[in-house]
């Protein structure tokens, strides 16, 4: 099999504001949001670093990474913040704690309010089993992202960093897709 040469523009980033003016909207599309933007803690690039992760498994797997359900605004912000610590891992006592939201979400501990317990689901397992990654796939690309996703915004890398990632930077690839997750009629070229 050929190496594919994949090239991707990206577009309509969602609301930008200039770091040094004070933050008056909202910032990034909800399903991309960081957790310091649902808990209004203070943002700088790092949220945008938790975006590109949010979009760059979108373009892997054609969902999305966190689709938060409820009946109203708050169900919904608390079934975020759930599928973030299932998949990233519990929040930080610091971090929970630092938003203007907080109080509403996480008590005096740093837990998550009337939560019982969460279902953690390493990424890596989420890419094989729900989207049928070969291993060494979804082992690099999980790394990738974990290092974009991390709860503690400093710890991020920024862009510049992110790109020299192994993941990025380790040449052509040979992903093999799990034909049999696609019906037969859509799979390309049936007949060659």
């Amino acid at each position: 099999m050929a190496p594919l040469d994949l090239k991707c523009k990206i577009a309509d980033l969602g609301n930008a504001v200039r770091i040094r003016n004070p933050l008056i909207a909202p910032i990034q599309t909800f399903r991309y949001k960081c957790l310091e933007s649902l808990l209004l803690s203070p943002l700088s690039y790092p949220a945008d670093i938790w975006s590109v992760a949010c979009i760059a498994f979108e373009l892997a797997t054609g969902d999305f990474l966190f689709n938060p359900q409820g009946k109203n605004s708050e169900d919904i912000v608390v079934d975020h913040l759930v599928l973030m610590m299932e998949l990233v891992g519990v929040t930080p006592k610091e971090i929970a704690l630092g938003g203007k939201l907080s109080a509403n979400f996480f008590d005096e501990s740093g837990n998550l309010k009337g939560y019982r317990r969460l279902r953690f689901r390493p990424l890596i397992n989420v890419l094989q089993k729900n989207f049928g990654f070969a291993k060494k796939d979804a082992a690099d690309f999980s790394k990738f992202l974990v290092t974009l996703l991390h709860f503690v915004p400093e710890r991020r890398p920024t862009a510049i960093q992110a790109i020299h990632h192994p993941w990025l930077t380790g040449g052509p690839r040979f992903l093999q897709p799990s034909l049999s997750s696609i019906p037969e009629e859509e799979t390309c070229c049936k007949n060659m």
